[in-house]
């Protein structure tokens, strides 16, 4: 729903994280947010030129750790939603956007770490779904009405969950 700039913005900030991931000194979700915010910035807006926009993205990662059974998780406005204990909880990104003009490149993000239970999912989102204007009002899909979703299919195969997602977002977005 971006159009052309958000494209560009997806082809620069993939190739910037493919080659900050492929650096073996970056350990954690926060580094690579702080190099991600850094490579973007300096890309859309280097010093000796004025800025005509002010492009930048969202991010969230994960890092599990399958010996140790953690998750390790930054967010940069991304939250991570998981489930445990039939109890969704929301752990909010740090408040910094990823490459804007007046994004902080001195921004240290915030590494979230906790052991994996059997019983856990997790999901990351952009504002995609939630920002989805549709239904008989033309509302947004919701935050309130996507984690309802989630609550409702979160024990199912990740298969079918991606099939009712879908199923919801068309049925919500209509024609």
């Amino acid at each position: 729903g971006h159009g052309i700039p958000g494209a560009l913005m997806t082809m620069l900030a993939g190739s910037a994280f493919k080659r900050i991931a492929q650096k073996d000194h970056y350990r954690s979700p926060a580094q690579i947010l702080i190099s991600l915010n850094s490579v973007v910035k300096t890309s859309l807006y280097p010093e000796d030129r004025p800025a005509r926009t002010d492009d930048g993205m969202d991010a969230g990662i994960c890092f599990v750790n399958t010996k140790t059974q953690s998750l390790t998780y930054a967010g940069a406005k991304i939250p991570l939603i998981y489930f445990t204990d039939n109890a969704l909880f929301i752990l909010k990104g740090d408040r910094q956007s990823i490459g804007y003009k007046n994004a902080n490149t001195d921004f240290d993000f915030t590494n979230h770490q906790f052991p994996i239970q059997s019983d856990m999912s997790f999901y990351l989102s952009t504002d995609g779904i939630a920002d989805q204007t549709g239904g008989p009002k033309r509302f947004p899909f919701g935050n309130r009405r996507f984690h309802a979703l989630l609550k409702d299919i979160w024990r199912r195969p990740f298969d079918e969950q991606k099939l009712r997602i879908m199923e919801s977002y068309l049925k919500w977005k209509g024609n």
